[in-house]
């Protein structure tokens, strides 16, 4: 499978089953499952609803990159 083009180069280099943890674990502790019942849609790549709903400012977030340029 590949990887999600917003992925951290540092996340990234892991293998799948670690970035998959990596990415759930971040998902369901900031809640974003949240985002998906509300929406009514499913995220089947969650790197790409992190992205798009966190801030580059946030520390927090070592998973994806930031959209702004």
């Amino acid at each position: 499978m590949e990887l999600p083009s917003v992925l951290r180069s540092n996340i990234a280099a892991n293998n799948e089953v670690q970035n998959n943890e990596i990415i759930n674990k971040f998902f369901l502790d900031r809640a974003f499952n949240e985002v998906e019942t509300k929406i009514q849609y499913v995220f089947q790549t969650k790197a790409y609803l992190i992205a798009a709903f966190t801030h580059s400012s946030s520390f927090a977030n070592l998973v994806t990159d930031s959209y702004e340029r």
